[in-house]
């Protein structure tokens, strides 16, 4: 499944509901969200889930912002999540860094972390927010 979602509140109410809520959330905070608000607008957020290794995800992530963002983007935060019985391996870790250089460039503010999902409907998900 691809999403693009554009509304500000859609946005937030995803943050909140499915970063910052439940008991198997990683190590973003509210915090996170608020400090790249507070210099820039939140102006798209990018879901991809599949059962496909990470990397390919960021993949489609990084064609889908290329067709709906023409900015240069200064602040993103990146939330990564798998199954909890698919965790992700070294080798798929692998090619993660490249993708994230690909994504953000040296004046990007980036946050971003990875952890296990309870109730992942695949074996991964990618939420990207983007701030403008």
């Amino acid at each position: 499944m691809k999403q693009v979602i554009t509304n500000v509140k859609d946005i937030i109410n995803v943050y909140i509901t499915e970063v910052l809520s439940g008991s198997d959330t990683g190590m973003l905070t509210e915090n996170d969200f608020t400090s790249m608000s507070t210099d820039h607008q939140p102006t798209a957020l990018i879901r991809v889930e599949d059962d496909a290794p990470i990397h390919e995800l960021m993949d489609q992530v990084i064609e889908t912002l290329k067709l709906h963002v023409t900015d240069p983007i200064p602040a993103m935060i990146v939330s990564m999540a798998y199954g909890e019985e698919h965790e992700i391996d070294f080798e798929e870790l692998m090619p993660l860094q490249e993708r994230i250089d690909l994504l953000a460039n040296k004046q990007t503010e980036l946050v971003w972390d990875m952890h296990a999902k309870e109730d992942l409907k695949c074996k991964r998900s990618v939420l990207v927010f983007v701030f403008q």
